[in-house]
């Protein structure tokens, strides 16, 4: 059985899909935590808890305020929950799909993870930025050689910067 599941080119081809059109945008999110114990299948007051902050958030409630009182994610809890950015494949699969299917400015009912129970804030989304690749050209000084050194260094290191710039223009 699991052998067709996981080899059904329908499903391959859907999650396919669905991790390329994430790729084009990014969510920003903020959550709140209520984890559960490693190991243990006992899942229930962890829930118990996460629906109570939910309903507690739905009567209006801030969500930031209750995140940094209550969140067991100590390094965005001090941020409101803020986690800031996200895009396919850098969280674990039911948290991204939560914080993709949430409407901007909205959070969304607990969801469960291999972590404990989440609640997620869509705090903003644009297009995706991709990966950004950065170049530098760099002149090195040696200390013995001074201050004539450095001016010799930085007249090279203009003249190239120059060279560049016409290149632009044409």
């Amino acid at each position: 059985m699991a052998k067709t599941y996981l080899t059904d080119k329908e499903v391959t081809d859907k999650l396919v899909k669905e991790a390329y059109d994430r790729m084009k945008k990014d969510v920003r999110v903020a959550h709140i935590l209520i984890g559960t114990p490693r190991g243990s299948d006992d899942t229930l007051a962890a829930y118990k808890k996460a629906d109570s902050l939910y309903k507690v958030l739905t009567a209006g409630a801030d969500f930031a305020n209750l995140a940094k009182s209550v969140s067991e994610d100590k390094q965005s809890s001090v941020n409101g929950g803020d986690i800031g950015f996200i895009t396919a494949m850098q969280v674990v699969y039911p948290f991204e799909t939560e914080a993709y299917q949430t409407p901007l400015g909205k959070f969304s009912k607990p969801v469960r993870t291999l972590y404990g129970y989440h609640i997620i804030k869509k705090l903003d989304e644009r297009a995706a930025r991709g990966e950004i690749q950065v170049s530098q050209i760099m002149v090195g000084v040696q200390k013995s050689a001074g201050k004539e050194g450095e001016a010799k260094a930085k007249a090279r290191i203009d003249s190239v910067l120059a060279m560049l710039k016409k290149r632009r223009e044409i």
